[in-house]
């Protein structure tokens, strides 16, 4: 039967925490095992996970950080953990959405042709509110193309839908970034440098819980909130996609193609001259299907603040 090792990264997770390890635990037709890493929590978490994993030793594992990473670390820290773990695939989960019972049964059959390249597998989801009622299905065309400029400028799945191979999941680990915005952010743009196989579905296999407490969650002012983010980063000039950039050349310059490797510099450098700021902005890899997105991305080059 097809192994898969589910990583959750967990942080005052206490509402919603059970339900989503039981639906991990009812997936059909794998071989699932889940290693928790918990982030410092401060409610009822570690209560909760001490129990599931007493209930079921042979599928939970979970360790208690010795300090608080955030998510996006908290999820490479975890990589790090299991890298020993033997598994045909790995996948994120976040601790309040609900799983499909097919989820990681489809995510397998789109992958298990792909034994000799690094692939990922990607769903949609339905957006429900705390208490599953349903909001809407995000489709996949929302994610447009999955290009390394594309997705430098634009948005990626959420971790929760992803799933990968072994292969991939070793690059992941044999890379040391400096910065990462986001694990998810970051797995898809490794992806990508290393030609890896996507593999999308617009059927929907998972509920996606939208509260008050997501890390990272939907909301229909998302372009609103979007041009605050930017103005909050011209203030702090965090340049957070440039860092990111750095970060994958660094980590990964034995992977990168010639056409990769000036995409990459082109970001890299662009602030070293309004020039160079004004070829970045208007180099058509990097682009949007959104107007108004494009545009900001172009202010936020010329600005320096991308």
């Amino acid at each position: 039967m097809t192994k898969v090792l589910v990583m959750l990264s967990t942080f005052n997770g206490e509402r919603y925490l059970k339900e989503q390890i039981v639906s991990i635990l009812n997936q059909r037709n794998v071989d699932v095992n889940i290693f928790i890493r918990d982030d410092g929590s401060n409610d009822r978490t570690q209560e909760i996970l001490n129990q599931l994993s007493r209930d079921n030793p042979q599928k939970i594992k979970w360790v208690q950080g010795s300090k608080n990473l955030k998510p996006a670390r908290s999820y490479l820290e975890i990589m790090k953990l299991v890298k020993n773990e033997k598994a045909d695939y790995y996948a994120f989960a976040d601790q309040d959405d609900v799983w499909h019972l097919d989820k990681l049964e489809k995510a397998s059959e789109g992958l298990h042709t792909f034994t000799n390249k690094p692939a990922i597998f990607m769903s949609t989801y339905n957006v429900v509110d705390k208490n599953l009622n349903f909001i809407f299905k995000r489709d996949m065309h929302y994610y447009w193309d999955f290009t390394l400029e594309s997705t430098i400028v634009y948005r990626v799945p959420s971790g929760c839908t992803m799933v990968f191979n072994r292969n991939l999941f070793k690059l992941l680990v044999e890379g040391q970034p400096e910065f990462v915005r986001m694990h998810d952010y970051w797995t898809l743009l490794v992806a990508e440098l290393v030609n890896a196989e996507i593999i999308t579905t617009d059927e929907a296999l998972l509920e996606y819980r939208q509260h008050g407490d997501n890390s990272v969650g939907f909301n229909k002012r998302e372009f609103f909130k979007r041009i605050k983010r930017l103005i909050r980063s011209m203030i702090s000039n965090k340049n957070e996609r440039q860092r990111q950039g750095i970060s994958l050349l660094k980590s990964y310059t034995k992977y990168i193609d010639g056409e990769q490797k000036d995409s990459l510099n082109k970001l890299v450098k662009y602030n070293s001259n309004f020039k160079s700021r004004i070829d970045l902005a208007f180099d058509r890899k990097y682009r949007t299907p959104v107007r108004q997105k494009n545009m900001l991305f172009k202010v936020a080059v010329l600005m320096g603040v991308f």
